[in-house]
Parts: structure tokens; sequence; C-alpha cells
């Protein structure tokens, strides 16, 4: 059962940083004061209140909730989809986690001996958003440092034999036949000496069609997929699909907390330290299948079951599924897997699609078919909501940038909420995900490190069975030609991904101050994904063609994308084209059109993502065009069209000619001598840029330690 913990919730402010001393966790404290308490609506960032705006430091939160008869044989489980930075909960007076990281879910189980007698309890929460260097991400980074607990809170009431993280992707697609695999893991927290049972056991599985549910998939066309399934299967539907009426129905939520091989064994025990892995628990919710839009039946169309061992807990199976309907960007069909265990009534529902994702040389194939990524990037902010956003504008999001002619969005640069990458399967989007590993982060530090491989593994299990994301991004903007700690770090976070998923692909992103990638990182990586900003804040766009070519002569044997590019410009500021003038839209416009024509004229380029869709709040953007955003968006804050999005459906996905240098073998060898000495360059000036702007726009100029008086 699922208990929303969402709603109505009390805070208070912790300038002095006192409230551990004075104990306001306590729940005499907490009764004594809760009436002085300010109100607040959770989820929700604390910088869209009033005098908030600009404050980087504490806030305590409190909650009272009612149990009422809770049951003691059960499992009692709290989950927090996200809070930023370090919170810190207590329970009835009880410290029962910590966790570190703004962007992914956690969970804290709550033994029933620390719960009061009385079916009233206290809930406490420190949640801090300081930004330090040992943090991931770090001191410095382009995007509002925004605080508080802005995804939902659950209570969830399990039984303590159910399955944990359960995984489904998709092994082979041959003729008229997929097979996709399913790993499990089970959670067996029964007092064995109390109960009569064989610890054996068994797993059920019923497999269901939904077929495409997207805003543009036909009711007809899902109808008729579905009639011509239910002829196939009529009898076998009436016989299987017959439930108990007194199990509970739950879908999937990903464990976040399970154990997984580490390469680097010298770090394997502080990766799982107690704080992170104490409990492999799994959440479930107590709801019918919802898919987001309509509640969908899906068609039963397979069904089988498994023996499972007392001794084995972890495991895998293949399922073979006939005439297979895979999932693509124009027809996003999904399937629901339902898994059953003996001995518990809680059903596991994992939702997934059928699709592969693989390279060959310098092009990508989606189910064996080349494509092309034609993508945009998008913060998780829109205001007045700052990262709490409406399931309901995520999805308007989504649909709006298919409109103008994207297939990829990447989610920049860190995990956005659950809900997006749901939509994204729905509507048939390709995604491309990454950890907020940043700029120049603490790369020497081993606990940095085991941060950043924690993040990682979190990522990938929660979102593991969304077919939308083909693309694992372990950081961005990775200064790889800078140090040998930077290479170490990223070598070991891209060898632990593929430990953790090798079905889809595996990368980083770099800022190119060389022409080819070390080779001490190369085997790790599927893709080349470089960010440039010619004709913003270097050289010409005309520039773009000559680089590319030259890059790509480096690298013949790997895709190439460009991740970032783009220009800013203020909603409304208009100037004649021929006069260049920065923030004004018809510059963004030109640049920007010029390097889409520049990009799908090349044969080798995989894709392109411009930055970015939506202007976004940051502390670094304050000259008179900009005023506290990033203003390089193709839409403003308020989702106003720009000129470049206005042409956009006409321009992101033709083709162009234009001539490659590498066809000229004199030149391209002359950049090889020239080129990276001029990389080096531009990386060393671009550095001093950074240096001076971090000094001067860091955010400490810039956020507030204490309220804002009026």
């Amino acid at each position: 059962m699922k208990i929303s913990l969402n709603g109505d919730w009390k805070y208070k402010i912790d300038v002095q940083d006192i409230g551990i001393e004075k104990k306001w966790w306590e729940p005499v404290n907490i009764e004594n004061n809760m009436k002085d308490l300010s109100s607040i609506k959770i989820p929700s960032c604390w910088n869209t209140i009033d005098k908030l705006e600009k404050y980087e430091g504490i806030v305590w939160f409190f909650k009272t909730l009612e149990l009422g008869s809770y049951d003691s044989t059960k499992d009692l489980l709290i989950k927090f989809k996200a809070a930023n930075y370090y919170t810190t909960v207590w329970v009835d007076g009880n410290k029962i986690g910590e966790n570190e990281g703004g962007f992914l879910p956690f969970q804290f189980p709550i033994e029933s001996k620390l719960l009061k007698s009385s079916s009233i309890h206290h809930m406490a929460l420190r949640v801090e958003n300081i930004r330090k260097k040992n943090r991931i991400p770090g001191i410095s980074f382009d995007w509002y440092n925004w605080g508080g607990i802005y995804r939902d809170v659950d209570l969830f009431i399990l039984d303590k034999l159910r399955f944990g993280w359960t995984g489904v992707h998709t092994k082979d697609i041959s003729g008229e036949t997929a097979t996709v695999e399913v790993s499990y893991e089970i959670i067996d927290n029964r007092d064995i000496s109390t109960i009569d049972v064989d610890l054996d056991s068994e797993i059920n599985w019923n497999l269901y069609y939904i077929g495409n549910i997207s805003t543009n998939g036909t009711k007809e066309e899902q109808d008729n997929n579905k009639e011509e399934l239910n002829t196939k299967e009529d009898e076998r539907v009436i016989a299987e699909n017959k439930i108990d009426k007194h199990q509970n129905s739950e879908s999937d939520i990903d464990n976040i907390n399970g154990e997984a091989e580490v390469e680097d064994s010298d770090i394997i025990d502080d990766l799982f330290s107690e704080s992170i892995a104490e409990d492999d628990t799994e959440q479930i919710e107590n709801v019918p299948i919802d898919l987001g839009m309509d509640k969908i039946e899906g068609v039963l169309i397979k069904s089988g079951a498994i023996s499972i061992s007392k001794v084995h807990r972890k495991g895998q199976f293949l399922i073979k599924i006939e005439e297979p309907h895979t999932w693509s960007v124009n027809n996003p069909e999904l399937y629901q897997l339902v898994l059953t265990i003996k001995g518990s009534h809680q059903q596991k529902m994992c939702r997934f699609g059928i699709r592969t994702i693989t390279t060959k040389n310098t092009y990508l194939f989606l189910n064996d078919k080349r494509i092309r990524l034609y993508g945009v990037s998008l913060h998780e902010e829109l205001m007045p909501y700052g990262r709490a956003i409406p399931e309901e504008e995520r999805r308007q999001d989504i649909i709006s940038i298919k409109a103008l002619g994207f297939n990829a969005i990447r989610t920049g640069h860190y995990p956005h909420d659950e809900s997006f990458y749901r939509i994204a399967d729905e509507e048939g989007v390709l995604i491309f995900e990454e950890i907020p590993v940043y700029w120049n982060i603490d790369f020497s530090n081993q606990e940095t490190l085991i941060l950043a491989k924690n993040m990682l593994k979190r990522m990938i299990r929660r979102d593991f069975n969304r077919p939308s994301i083909i693309m694992w991004s372990c950081g961005n903007e990775i200064p790889i030609g800078g140090s040998l700690a930077c290479v170490r770090f990223i070598g070991a976070l891209t060898r632990y991904a593929k430990t953790l998923d090798n079905s889809r692909l595996i990368s980083w992103v770099s800022l190119p101050s060389f022409t080819k990638i070390p080779r001490s990182v190369k085997n790790t990586t599927d893709l080349y994904n470089m960010n440039m900003y010619f004709g913003w804040y270097y050289l010409s766009p005309y520039n773009l063609n000559f680089f590319l070519d030259a890059i790509h002569y480096a690298n013949r044997d790997i895709p190439i994308i460009l991740s970032e590019f783009g220009a800013g410009a203020k909603c409304g500021f208009h100037v004649p084209v021929k006069k260049f003038k920065k923030f004004s839209e018809e510059r963004q416009a030109s640049v920007i059109s010029h390097q889409i024509k520049v990009l799908n004229s090349k044969e080798y380029v995989a894709g392109f993502f411009i930055w970015i869709y939506r202007d976004f709040r940051s502390h670094r953007r304050t000259n008179k065009y900009q005023e506290g955003y990033n203003r390089k968006g193709i839409v403003s804050e308020k989702n106003e069209k720009k000129l470049i999005a206005k042409w956009m459906p006409k321009l992101v996905n033709k083709r162009f000619n234009i001539q490659e240098i590498t066809h000229h073998k004199l030149k391209a060898k002359l950049f090889q001598v020239l080129g990276w000495p001029l990389f080096k360059l531009i990386h060393i000036i671009t550095n001093v840029g950074q240096k001076l702007t971090n000094r001067f726009h860091g955010g400490d100029s810039y956020y507030m330690k204490t309220p804002r008086e009026k």
C-alpha cells in the first residue's frame, strides 16, 4: 500500500545551523512549535517563496502523520523521489537515514520498534543545498541551485516477501521473434522461525501488450492491434487473466540500493557502505496499471512460471515474443510484464518496450535501422514551479519539442523526475541521460568517485526499463585532456556503467581540447560527444565545418555527436541580421541555422543536441540581456518561441551538401599538426575565462546565506 505524503508541511529556516544542537527533530519540540512554523506545499522548491529566492543554506521540514492500526508484520518504507542536496530524516525522534545528491530517489526503512505507541507520528527533515568542492556538482555550475523537497514523498507498507529491483531489456530481435531478458531480485525479510513455509518458491509472469498510447497514436490503430491480439489469445486470456481479488496490484518502482559488482575492487566496501546499501528494499505503489494518461488495460499475450531456490534470490530468465511490436520514435509500442511470487500477495509491474540501440563505425542503429539524432537539451526548470513541474507541463514540453521536428532530448545535466521518462516512453522520443559530474569537480578525490558511482548506479537502476533512454552519460564538459586524474575518473565511471547495463550506449561529454580521444578512455566509450560554441564564445560559426572534419579524420571509427552548440538571444530583442548583434534573435537564428546545415551535411555525424530548448535561471548570467537567465533557449522561460524555433520544423532534419575537408588529405594532415595547438589555445582561453567567471559569478556573490529583506 502507498500513502502519499505530498501536501501541507511546515518549515523553518536554520540560518545559523543550530537545529541539530537544539534538537528540532524531537517530537516534543515539533509539537510545541508546530503552530509557529510556516506552511509549505510539498513537493516544491523553497526558492519560489518570497524572500527565499536566492537563499542557499539549511531548511527544516516537519510533517505529522497518522498511521492508524499499522500492521507490524509488514515492512514500512519512506521514499523521497528527490531533495536537494543533503538530506537527514528523523521519525519520532529517531534518525532513520541520510542521503547525498539532489536528483535521484532515496528510501529508508522504518523499524516498527522505533515508532511511538501512538497512532500519531512526527517526521523531521533537514535539507541543505550548500555548494562544496567535493560534491557533485561542485562549487560552480551553470544552472540554478534550487533547494527543497521538490519531488514526491511516499510511505509504503509492504509484504516482507516481495520483488526487489527488476529489469527488462531486449536481447535480440530476429525475424518474427524478439527475446527479452528479465533480471530480478527477491527480498525476504520474514522471520523464518515463525512461519511454516517452503522457502523454495515459484515466479509466475504474465506479459501484456499495451500498444501505442502516445498523444498522436490513433485510437483506431490501438483498437485494431488489440482486437487482433485478442482474437489470437482469447481463450488463454480468459483462462489465465484471473487474478486473486485479495492481491495488491502494484506498479514498478526501482530499488535504488541493491548491490552490483564494481570493477574497482579497492573501493567496493566504501561504495556499498552501510549508509548507502544497508537495506536492499523495494518500493511498490498500491495502484492499478496507470500509464500516466487513461487507465489502459493491456492484452494478455503470454504467460509462464519459473522455479526459484531459497539459495538464489537473484536471477534471470528469457521470454520469446512472437511477432513483436518494436518501440520507435514514430510508433512507441509498449508492453507490461506482471510478476507474482508464491507466498506474497504483491505483484511487480514492469512497463517496457522492445528496442535495441547499437553502433557500427560512425553510425547509430535503432532496431537495426540507421537513425540520426536531431536533438535539443532541456533543464528541469519551469517558472513559477522551479523543478517541481506538474506532470501535464512535462508532457507538453515533450509534445512541443517533437512538434518542432526533434526526435531526441538530452536531459541536462542530471536525472529529471521519473514521470518525464515515462512520458518520453509514451510519446516516442529518444533520451540522453546523465549524472551531474560537471566541469572541474574534484577528480582526484576517491570519495568523489565513490559518490559518482553511486549516482550512476542509482540512475541506471531507476530508469533501466525505459525504452526511450538510449544513452547513459557519465558527465558533461569533462576536461579529459587536462589531467591524468580526470582520465582515470571517467575511465572508472564508464567501465562501471557497462557492468550495470550493456544494452545501452555509454559515454561522456568532452570539451574538444584535442583532436583524438585518448586511448586510455576510448575503449570505454561508445560515442564521441563534444560541446562546441563556434560563433558564440569563439571564432565563427563558419569554422565548424573545418573542425568537425578534422576531428572525424582523427576518430574515424566512432560515432560523433555534437552534444551542445548554440547562441543566446533575449526574446523580443531584434536587430538586422547583418549587424550580427549578440543576444538578438537574428544572430541566434543565424548561428544555429548555419551549424545545423553543416551537421546535416556530414554523413559521419550521428546526431546533435542544440543547447537548449528553454531559457533557464543561472547565477552566472547577469548582463542586461540575461538578467539571471541563460538565454540560449530557442524558447523563452515563458515558452515564447524565438525566431530560430519558428524556423526549426523546416530546418532541423533537412539534409544539405557541404564539402568535407577529409577528402583533401593534405589539409587534414596539416590540421593534425596545427589543429591541436589551436584547440589547446582555445581551451586555455576558455579556462581562463571560466576561472574569472567563477571568481566573480561562481555563486558566492549571488546566493544569500540569509532570507532576503524587502
